[in-house]
């Protein structure tokens, strides 16, 4: 089933800013302003009408990092036809950060495949 939205119409929703779905957290001392993916979740259900899909590509330890990378692809599908974009995620196996390395890996790729698409790229921006 797709969208009764084209692509365009798409990326310019998730353009928007959601300011009641950003949450604060400090990284290093660092405050930063961020979307969890739950929350992305819920942004993609409402903008492209829950017509999408979500997949792992690739997961699995780097022998040249050291750490966990996960791929994942976020496909549209709008009215005017199919569109995907892929993310990567990285974690250390043994952090100590909220979640494991896993969980923590697939929330940033697949929020970097969804700023792809334009969600939350405000928050990336300086000033």
């Amino acid at each position: 089933m797709a969208s009764s939205k084209t692509i365009n119409q798409i990326q310019l929703l998730l353009a928007e800013r959601f300011p009641q779905r950003e949450k604060p957290r400090k990284i290093g001392g660092k405050p930063i302003t961020f979307i969890p993916w739950y929350e992305t979740i819920a942004i993609m259900n409402g903008c492209a009408d829950g017509c999408y899909d979500y997949e792992i590509i690739e997961k699995g330890h780097s022998p040249i990092s050291n750490k966990f990378e996960m791929t994942v692809r976020v496909t549209i599908h709008a009215s005017d036809g199919t569109y995907y974009r892929e993310g990567t995620g990285i974690e250390d196996s043994s952090t100590d950060n909220f979640g494991d390395y896993q969980s923590n890996a697939e929330s940033m790729a697949l929020r970097r495949a969804l700023a792809k698409f334009n969600l939350g790229i405000y928050i990336y921006r300086k000033g």
